[in-house]
């Protein structure tokens, strides 16, 4: 695991990122460009994870991007879960405390999609 992270580690510092695919149905526009926001190089110029989610519920609510509920409560147990193994491994200081942030977006206490 540690070979592939540095090896990723080493494609984004020299800027590179995967080719996206053609935009469909599966991949409109509205997506494509804020997946592209959010690889952006400068750090300042990308989304925050609150941002990118607002703007990924309004692509859904537009009804650009059709997404199953199941799909979505798969994602956020993803999620979850990598949260959890973050913040395990994760002693205390602002990285920690930007971890418990996105937490707090992902997870619902009443187990519910916000």
């Amino acid at each position: 695991q540690f070979n592939k992270d540095h090896a990723i580690m080493w494609q984004v510092l020299r800027e590179m990122r995967p080719d996206l695919p053609e935009a469909s149905a599966a991949f409109p526009p509205q997506v494509m460009l804020l997946i592209q926001r959010c690889w952006a190089q400068v750090a300042s110029d990308r989304p925050t994870a609150q941002e990118a989610l607002d703007e990924l519920e309004k692509i859904i609510a537009d009804g650009a991007l059709f997404v199953p509920n199941a799909c979505l409560q798969d994602a956020v147990l993803v999620k979850q879960q990598a949260l959890k193994e973050a913040l395990a491994s994760t002693g205390n200081g602002r990285l920690r405390q930007h971890l418990e942030d996105i937490a707090e977006i992902v997870e619902d206490p009443s187990g519910e999609l916000q």
